[in-house]
């Protein structure tokens, strides 16, 4: 895994034993293709961050700012490694908590620009569906009223619907889908 582009490009990152799937370097060179020059100057959000790639991703590409929140201590670790090999630690903040706690207590007047989420993948009819309760949260009211939400979710799981949220756009790679929401007005 590496950084695709900008001042990082190239460089490896380091992914946490712990995570189970991270984000292909395929999936991140389309997603930031799609994205353009929404990552210049913008403050980005990146939950369930594990490694930080996606974070990691915008800094390299002219991201102001980067909050990175994931509850994992290796994730953590990996995501500190990887800040400081890419020479982006000024422009990150690190939350090592659970990200809906964080969500909890983040002001309304955050105003994220990119909401990168990556949560787990919903694998049994029991677990929770991460993708759902991102979307019924308060993650809505700490996005730029411009800002955008980018999802992943697996290949299983359910289409995405929320009062919140105005979807975009989906776009499917491998096993994996990118949704792009915006908040509703």
């Amino acid at each position: 895994m590496r950084v695709i582009s900008g001042t990082a490009g190239r460089l490896q990152l380091e992914a946490p034993k712990s995570m189970a799937r991270p984000s292909t370097d395929r999936l991140r060179e389309a997603l930031f293709s799609i994205l353009g020059n929404r990552t210049e100057s913008a403050r980005a959000l990146d939950l369930f961050a594990g490694s930080g790639a996606l974070g990691i991703e915008a800094l390299s590409r002219g991201a102001n700012q980067a909050t990175f929140v994931d509850q994992d201590r290796a994730a953590i670790a990996a995501l500190k490694i990887n800040l400081k090999r890419t020479r982006l630690e000024s422009k990150a903040q690190i939350a090592n908590q659970d990200v809906y706690a964080f969500l909890k207590r983040t002001p309304v007047e955050a105003a994220y620009d990119l909401v990168f989420a990556d949560p787990p993948y919903k694998k049994n009819p029991n677990d929770d569906d991460h993708a759902i309760i991102l979307l019924e949260s308060s993650l809505a009211s700490t996005l730029a009223s411009d800002g955008l939400l980018i999802l992943e979710t697996g290949d299983n799981d359910p289409p995405l619907h929320s009062e919140q949220w105005t979807h975009v756009d989906s776009r499917h790679y491998g096993r994996s889908h990118l949704h792009f929401f915006t908040p509703a007005d």
